[in-house]
């Protein structure tokens, strides 16, 4: 089964891609997936780091349809990239299945079985308590005029599964493109919006990835052997904050294969050398004094 594993980002997210590459090497092997990034200009440098460590194809994105400027709220979380999760659907002219994996997560255990989750052809992560509603803002009320149902449950996107079984991949491709040029102004988590309403615009089934498992942020204390993906939505992220060892080794790992860093992660290292350094000399002066 020809399996791509796709994620997006801007050329300054290149290390989190690169370290999400080292982590998929170990996580992913079972899938034979080939990897494919959406960018808006990653370095040959890294490109071809991160082709050392998994084939990868690299596409450079540009929103297709009439791009409009996000609000402050907005883009000081999001920027157009986060539609390249739209082109999943387009992938599908060559692949029989494919897998979208934000690249702010942790992979701990083997994810081959998502694939066999996800039966119908479009599979999401269901968000309990949260409402079709809470990815607009309140002026998507007046805009859709009672056309949708926004107190249904709402999805995460995070990790998407899309496969063949969709039949009309091309139409919602389409469809995507064309209600984010309508609703852009109303929109707060942009793409999962885009998501709801196609699901109740085309009467989708959704298959259901349980969000214990593929979906759990790190600082929840249900982190038990089960769980597969840690995701760090929100703020901090395991680059500017976040403390993960696992995270960690595999961004160190990023770095010895000439990937580019984090500018946030050397400043700390070098505080914490520094720190280092100044207690060994006190602790030198302190024996050399008591000698």
């Amino acid at each position: 089964m020809k399996t791509a594993i796709v994620t997006g980002g801007t050329c300054n997210d290149a290390p989190a891609i690169g370290t999400l590459a080292h982590n998929l090497k170990e996580t992913a092997n079972k899938l034979n997936a080939e990897f494919v990034v959406f960018h808006d200009g990653i370095s040959l440098k890294d490109q071809d780091a991160i082709q050392g460590i998994l084939p990868t194809r690299f596409y450079p994105y540009v929103f297709p349809g009439e791009e409009k400027s996000f609000n402050d709220t907005i883009s000081a979380y999001f920027s157009t990239m986060v539609f390249s999760k739209y082109e999943c659907l387009r992938l599908l002219d060559e692949f029989e299945v494919v897998i979208w994996t934000d690249y702010d997560v942790v992979l701990l255990g083997d994810i081959s079985e998502l694939p066999s989750l996800c039966l119908g052809g479009f599979g999401l992560i269901p968000s309990p308590g949260v409402s079709v509603r809470d990815n607009f803002k309140q002026s998507i009320v007046q805009a859709l005029q009672g056309a949708y149902d926004l107190d249904a449950q709402s999805y995460s996107a995070p990790i998407v599964v899309v496969s063949r079984r969709l039949k009309n991949h091309k139409e919602l491709y389409d469809y995507c493109i064309t209600k984010t040029e309508e609703l852009w102004e109303h929109l707060f988590l942009p793409e999962q919006g885009i998501f709801e309403l196609m699901i109740q615009d085309f009467g989708m089934p959704v298959d259901t990835i349980p969000g214990d498992i593929y979906c759990v942020h790190p600082r929840n204390g249900n982190v038990t052997e089960n769980v597969k993906i840690l995701h760090a939505y929100g703020q901090p992220k395991f680059w500017n904050g976040l403390k993960n060892t696992d995270w960690l080794n595999h961004y160190r790992a990023w770095r010895r294969l000439g990937g580019s860093g984090y500018n946030s992660m050397r400043l700390e290292y070098r505080f914490l050398r520094f720190v280092k350094n100044a207690y060994r000399k006190i602790l030198g002066s302190i024996g050399r004094t008591g000698t």
